[in-house]
C-alpha cells in the first residue's frame, strides 16, 4: 500500500497545459518537499514554519518579532502565534526588550537541540532523496537558478502595497 503522503503529491500532468507550467510544477515540488518534511518533523512537535523562526532567532539572539515576522514574511500576529507556540514547547524564551512593547527573543537549550534534529532529519530524510542525485556544481546551478526566482519574485512584488501581500499563518504555524 503507498504511503498517504506521498499519494497527496499533487501531479502537475493532471492539470491538463497548466501543468506544464513552470510555476505549477514548482509549486507541486514545494508541496511535496514541504509534505516530506513536515512529516519527519511531527516527532519533534516542529513545522517548517517553526524550524525557520528557531533558526532565525538561533542567528539574530535578541531579536524581537517584528524582525520575525519580517523575516519569515508572514503578519505580526503570526509571529506571534508561533512564538507562542514555541515557548509552550520550551523551544524559545522572552526576555524584556529594548523597549517596553517588545520582547528580546531567544532559543534555549532545548530549542537548540530540536534545531539540530530537525537539520539531521532534513538531511537524512528528504535532502538526500530529493536532491541526493546532484553533483556539486548541479546543486550549485540550482540554487543559483533558485536565488535568481526568489530575486525576480522581490523586485516584481517592490511596488506593492504590504496590506496586500500573500501573509499569513498558513506558513507560520
Amino acid at each position: 500500500m503507498a504511503s498517504p503522503i506521498r499519494e497527496s503529491f499533487p501531479d502537475p500532468t493532471a492539470f491538463g497545459p497548466l501543468g506544464r507550467r513552470t510555476g505549477v510544477r514548482l509549486s507541486c515540488a514545494h508541496l511535496a518537499l514541504m509534505g516530506m518534511y513536515s512529516a519527519a518533523l511531527e516527532a519533534l512537535h516542529l513545522t517548517p514554519g517553526r524550524v525557520l523562526a528557531l533558526a532565525y532567532v538561533l542567528q539574530h539572539p535578541g531579536s524581537d518579532q517584528s524582525s520575525l515576522s519580517r523575516a519569515l514574511a508572514v503578519n505580526r500576529a503570526s509571529a506571534m502565534t508561533l512564538v507562542d507556540r514555541l515557548e509552550e514547547l520550551e523551544y524559545l524564551r522572552r526576555k524584556p526588550g529594548s523597549d517596553r512593547r517588545s520582547n528580546a527573543l531567544h532559543v534555549t537549550e532545548k530549542g537548540a537541540a530540536a534545531l539540530e534534529r530537525a537539520q539531521q532529519l532534513g538531511e537524512e530524510g528528504f535532502e538526500k532523496v530529493l536532491f541526493g542525485w546532484m553533483d556539486d556544481p548541479t546543486r550549485a546551478t540550482f540554487h543559483r537558478l533558485l536565488d535568481q526566482i526568489l530575486v525576480r519574485a522581490r523586485e516584481a512584488g517592490a511596488g506593492t502595497d504590504e496590506s496586500s501581500a500573500p501573509r499569513g499563518s498558513a506558513r507560520a504555524g
